[in-house]
């Protein structure tokens, strides 16, 4: 399981992680399925669910910079159905296959689909990202676990889209859109 947009830039230390685990991977000389999945959605996720603790905690959310960075989530459950059919098509051997739902959502549509969902009214405030590294640097340094950690920011310069249709495609199934899985998340 690696990640979508992995890659051999060092300034993204999550994605280059996970390219030098798929280099690891490709070198062992065993049959291999890499999956490179956009952001995972679920009960308890560390994207939605985070974000949707914020929205119901500040009367003000904060929108990292343009809030247009884009997202393609797929859900958990879905990507668990790519994996186990994968294991029974052998055209999935031997490749990197990206996995993203059926929506490019920008980052700001996203807080507003859960503010909508939660039926809050909130304001935002778009914060450039200087001053959110700073923020998050801060939190870094006094919270056990910070909503958000400087790896995640560093990523929210760069989409995090492949295909709309590639696990229709691939796998023969449409994955659940965030619209349709929201409500149970937020529940």
């Amino acid at each position: 399981m690696s990640n979508l947009g992995a890659s051999p830039d060092r300034r993204f230390p999550l994605l280059y992680s996970k390219w030098r685990g798929e280099e690891e991977v490709r070198k062992s000389g065993i049959d291999f399925t890499i999956f490179r999945p956009s952001v995972m959605f679920g009960k308890g996720d560390g994207f939605v669910t985070v974000l949707a603790r914020i929205v119901k905690r500040l009367p003000l959310v904060p929108v990292i910079d343009s809030g247009r960075t884009r997202f393609q989530l797929i859900s958990v459950e879905d990507v668990a159905t790519c994996v186990a059919r994968s294991l029974k098509d052998s055209s999935t051997v031997n490749r990197v296959i990206p996995l993203g739902g059926p929506e490019h959502l920008a980052y700001e549509e996203i807080i507003d689909l859960i503010i909508q969902t939660l039926r809050l009214r909130r304001l935002k405030m778009h914060i450039p990202i200087p001053i959110m590294r700073a923020i998050i640097s801060a939190m870094e340094k006094l919270l056990p676990q910070p909503p958000v950690t400087s790896a995640q920011l560093a990523m929210m310069v760069k989409d995090n889209i492949t295909d709309l249709d590639i696990v229709e495609r691939v796998f023969g199934f449409k994955p659940v859109s965030l619209r349709q899985g929201i409500e149970d998340i937020l529940s």
